[in-house]
């Protein structure tokens, strides 16, 4: 995913995108 789009999610705590990024976590670990 490209960095304007985790900053805008970021700005507006966008649920989608933190289930998203501990997905991401999780995949990795």
């Amino acid at each position: 995913f490209g960095g304007n789009v985790i900053r805008e999610s970021v700005k507006s705590g966008s649920p989608w995108f933190v289930e998203n990024f501990q997905q991401l976590i999780n995949a990795l670990d």
